[in-house]
């Protein structure tokens, strides 16, 4: 049966996968996903009024650059921090909660601080932890753990973020793919690992 939680995790892979996946070679990804073009594997801003915006200025990234850009989306996190969060993207940027639901999908810094500091406003408690990123030329994934209280019960996000960076660090597209966990669990062995 599938389910959201199912096509949630589904994307997930395959967006890591086409990430890391050399051209015409599939590897981890299901079968019936393996089958369809690279482009209906990862979603895109194309057709979205900010798909060029989002690709310009296109650089290699290194981890350093990654890692002290998730660190400080971290740190936004926990402290509630829609300023900081907001100097983390550029002036046009995408940020897909749910890519594809254009209802949870925020252009430009301002709508993402809005967005930032609704979400943030019930939580408590947080905890973060982040695994190895995968860079590929201008782009960058990395799986995300958070514990936090909402509404005074524990619940843990386990998230994958997918992100096109821009050559001063900064975020044009963040799509994000994640499910929710109703209780506080710690990450598997290996979690992030890379391995």
């Amino acid at each position: 049966m599938i389910t959201n939680r199912t096509t949630r995790t589904l994307a997930a892979a395959s967006a890591l996968a086409a990430l890391i996946t050399l051209p015409g070679a599939v590897t981890g990804v299901p079968a019936a996903l393996a089958a369809a073009p690279a482009s209906a594997a990862v979603p895109s801003t194309t057709g979205h009024p900010n798909a060029t915006a989002a690709r310009a200025g296109s650089t290699r990234l290194d981890r350093a650059t990654v890692v002290g850009w998730v660190e400080r989306y971290l740190r936004a996190w926990k402290d509630k921090d829609d300023v900081a969060v907001g100097k983390l993207f550029t002036r046009d940027a995408v940020y897909q909660e749910v890519p594809g639901d254009d209802s949870r999908t925020f252009v430009g810094r301002e709508a993402i601080r809005k967005y930032w500091r609704g979400i943030t406003k019930g939580q408590s408690q947080v905890t973060t932890r982040y695994g190895e990123p995968v860079i590929q030329g201008d782009r960058a994934a990395v799986e995300l753990w958070i514990t936090l209280k909402g509404g005074g019960k524990w619940m843990t996000i386990i998230e994958t973020n997918v992100m096109t960076f821009d050559r001063h660090g900064q975020v044009s597209r963040n799509a994000e793919y994640w499910t929710l966990r109703q209780g506080k669990f710690a990450p598997p062995r290996g979690w992030g690992s890379g391995s």
